[in-house]
């Protein structure tokens, strides 16, 4: 398994995030300031800088990317629809439900026109048409799902085409996950029309028959509502797959991805490791401190002196404070301008957009980051 590089990207914006504001908020104690310190915190502003306009560049490559995904019509203007169900029978199937549709309307109006029970035939034909209902319902979203099937299909085709460059496969790849999105769209639109639908019309039947309570409809749309959820949670997934498939092979082209990657988590580590030193560091000193204080207090010793020691003592405390903040400084200035120079070479960069762009597309549709990145050969 490989790292993921939007994952260390990400975490790498929230490191300088962080690290700008605890900057920030060091640098308001003027008292803490000396030559040394004031060069080092200088040249971490500017490594901060640097490394901020950076990311602010992949970011907007990630956008562009992005903007080519949303502009696209998809892979599927000419597919032939018979080799799923042809225009003609998908209409025909539209017809019978608003055929279906249509009589329990009528029913239901009919009975509260008359204000009057429905009868056993009226009551045994809504079951009939219930049912009949669900059955094409199923099968109007069983349409919608094979079309999100052929194009989680076809991204495993495109994938497998080896003779094709990054930079083909990348537009390519913006194409079919438009695809994907909108077939997951078409299939959660289909299931949103069936659950409407079906809770239309069995609300019009409440009060038409001692059977058809509140109670009973409150249970018809609990019902509804799990079917629904469970399409949805499946047209996500089928998204996700595609998407999957489609970074996976993108991944496999991108020459450039994996070491640099592998360097960046280092430097990762090394400032999350460096940000720790740092802190226990200022806390050790901070008890070494009132240690001190609370050991010199105890001494039985004129006021004078005592008032002189606690001075040396807050001076050692403070120049011991200046020194580890410069060197913490120094060292984080150090291991931001290694990330900035990995992150300025601009084939890593255009990789790293794209990579990233499916990778917030696969966040989106599973809610988890993709891990499951396969290890490339050295």
């Amino acid at each position: 398994m490989s790292l993921n590089p939007a994952v260390l990207i990400l975490t790498g914006i929230t490191a300088l995030t962080a690290g700008i504001i605890a900057f920030s908020a060091a640098n308001g104690d003027a008292t803490q300031s000396t030559d040394e310190l004031t060069a080092a915190e200088e040249s971490l502003q500017t490594a901060n800088d640097n490394l901020s306009e950076t990311y602010e560049s992949i970011g907007d490559k990630i956008s562009e990317f992005m903007d080519g995904v949303n502009s696209s019509s998809g892979v599927l203007d000419g597919f032939n629809d018979s080799i799923i169900m042809s225009k003609d029978k998908q209409q025909e199937l539209a017809d019978k439900m608003d055929n279906v549709q249509s009589e329990i309307t009528e029913i239901a109006r009919t009975a509260k026109e008359k204000r009057t029970e429905l009868t056993e035939a009226e009551i045994q034909r809504l079951d009939d048409l219930f049912a009949k209902q669900k059955e094409l319902a199923d099968q109007q979203l069983a349409v919608q799902e094979e079309y999100q099937n052929i194009a989680k299909d076809m991204a495993k085709d495109l994938a497998a085409d080896h003779d094709m460059s990054l930079e083909e496969y990348s537009k390519y790849s913006q194409d079919y996950a438009a695809t994907a999105q909108q077939t997951r769209d078409n299939t959660i639109k289909a299931a949103e029309d069936q659950r409407t639908n079906v809770l239309a019309e069995k609300r019009a039947l409440i009060g038409t028959d001692k059977q058809y309570t509140e109670e009973w409809y409150n249970k018809q749309r609990e019902q509804a509502n799990k079917d629904y959820k469970a399409a949805v949670d499946e047209a996500n997934k089928v998204c996700g797959d595609t998407i999957d498939i489609l970074q996976k092979g993108y991944y496999d082209r991108a020459d450039t991805l994996q070491k640099p990657t592998e360097t960046l988590s280092q430097l990762n580590k090394d400032e999350s490791t460096e940000s720790q030193t740092h802190s226990d560091n200022l806390k050790k000193i901070n008890d070494d401190y009132y240690a001190d204080l609370k050991e010199l207090n105890g001494k039985k010793m004129n006021e004078s002196l005592k008032m002189n020691e606690r001075d040396k003592l807050l001076h050692q405390k403070e120049q011991a404070e200046k020194e580890e903040n410069t060197r913490n400084s120094k060292k984080i200035a150090e291991i931001r301008n290694s990330q900035q120079k990995i992150l300025d070479d601009k084939n890593y960069q255009n990789q790293l957009s794209g990579f990233s762009a499916l990778e917030s597309l696969y966040e989106t549709y599973t809610g988890k980051t993709n891990k499951s990145l396969p290890s490339k050969q050295a």
